[in-house]
């Protein structure tokens, strides 16, 4: 059995961090302790196995140059927990970095978490970054944006314009905006209604009545 084999092996028979550290030493006395491949996995069990995001940063700064992937694995872990704010602390800390650079997929991850913890601020400074990285056209990042800035209050024109902006349009960027115009009391508005009613004939009946079912805003419309 090779080495990547041997890893993944006790990875999957691994259920507390005393096993982690032991391969983690392991890994060590192998000379491996900056190997990327072995650090993602190490993080990836630590965030999604172990639920602990404590020593998965803990690996993570051990490293001297952690790649996107690590990067990506630590931001998606820290913005699906209350802590979000660490989600765009780590993001900032990679782009004064420069190396690597963030990739399409880390964005989403990232602006879940600013309406809630910088609003606005926070929102505008990861759309600049997106602009400067050349991803505004990515379908995913526009509906990131279009959700985040739909979340602030008062910020739905900020939201319009990335959505207007869009080339192809989801039930998610679909939604966000009309919940934004729900959020400021629109939910009367013609532009509102249309939307609504662009839902429902374009993305199945049975999923918008799921939507508003679950989403008090919705139900206003």
């Amino acid at each position: 059995m090779n080495l990547n084999d041997h890893v993944l092996s006790l990875l999957a028979k691994s259920n507390h961090l005393g096993h982690l550290k032991q391969l983690q030493c392991h890994l060590t006395v192998l000379g491996h302790a900056q190997t990327q491949f072995y650090a993602f996995k190490l993080v990836r069990f630590c965030t999604l196995s172990l639920s602990n995001l404590h020593y998965a940063r803990l690996i993570f700064n051990r490293l001297e140059s952690p790649n996107t992937y690590l990067y990506t694995a630590m931001i998606t872990a820290y913005a699906s927990q209350p802590d979000r704010i660490s989600a765009f602390l780590l993001f900032r800390d990679m782009v004064r970095r420069r190396n690597p650079k963030p990739s399409q997929f880390i964005y989403p991850h990232v602006l879940k978490s600013c309406p809630e913890v910088l609003g606005l601020n926070g929102t505008g400074l990861v759309h600049a970054q997106v602009l400067k990285s050349g991803y505004e056209r990515y379908p995913v990042v526009q509906t990131s944006l279009v959700d985040s800035y739909s979340r602030i209050l008062g910020n739905i024109g900020n939201a319009r314009k990335v959505f207007d902006e869009m080339c192809e349009r989801n039930v998610v960027s679909w939604t966000a905006m009309v919940c934004g115009h729900a959020r400021m009391g629109q939910w009367r508005t013609q532009d509102v209604m249309f939307m609504g009613a662009q839902l429902i004939v374009g993305f199945g009946g049975f999923f918008f009545k799921r939507r508003i079912k679950d989403n008090p805003h919705l139900r206003k419309i």
